[in-house]
């Protein structure tokens, strides 16, 4: 097999407070994964609300340039 490179063009995805509609939730450094509740715990960097969510936040999406 041969290999291909691509040029791609990062996105950062971001998820915006429910609570205060301002900040950014950003997950926990110190998290207890459990593959039974794969769920990850977020907090407002704006008003310190917290919530889990099943993805990473911020992320990074990737979109191929042609």
């Amino acid at each position: 097999m041969a290999e291909k490179a691509t040029e791609l063009k990062v996105f950062k995805v971001s998820y915006i407070c429910d609570k205060c509609g301002e900040g950014e939730m950003v997950v926990h450094r110190n998290y207890s994964y459990c593959p039974e509740n794969p769920e990850y715990p977020h907090t407002c960097n704006k008003c310190d609300y917290t919530e889990k969510f099943r993805k990473k936040y911020p992320a990074n999406r990737y979109k191929e340039l042609k």
